[in-house]
C-alpha cells in the first residue's frame, strides 16, 4: 500500500511548544513522514505508511501524550486535494523560501 496523507485535529494546540509536542508524539512511530503542524486550525498533516503504522496507532500515540486527536479528513493517494490544503502547503513553501 502506498503512503497517504492524513489530517488530524489536535484540540487545545495553541503555541509553538504544543506544536513541538505534536511532532514529538509521533517521532518514534515508523511509517510517519513530514508531520506539519497548523496552529491556526489546530491540526497536523502527515504522510502515513499504513503497512508500518495504522491511523489508529497515530491517534493512540497522541492520546497517550495527553492530547485529544481525531481524524477529520483522509485523502488516499492525493497529497493536497482541498483549497485549504493547497494554501497550507504554499505557506510552508513560502516560509522555506524566506529562510533561504
Amino acid at each position: 500500500m502506498a503512503s497517504r496523507i492524513i489530517r488530524l485535529k489536535i484540540d487545545g494546540m495553541t503555541c509553538m511548544n504544543c506544536a513541538g509536542a505534536v511532532v514529538n508524539a509521533v517521532a518514534s512511530l515508523s511509517g510517519i513522514k513530514n508531520p506539519k503542524v497548523h496552529l491556526e486550525d489546530q491540526a497536523v498533516v502527515l504522510e502515513l505508511d499504513e503497512e508500518r503504522t495504522s491511523k489508529d496507532e497515530v491517534v493512540a500515540a497522541y492520546q497517550q501524550s495527553g492530547m485529544s486527536a481525531a481524524a477529520f479528513a483522509t485523502h488516499c493517494g492525493v497529497k493536497y486535494p482541498t483549497l485549504a490544503s493547497w494554501v497550507a502547503k504554499a505557506k510552508v513553501r513560502l516560509r522555506q523560501l524566506w529562510r533561504g
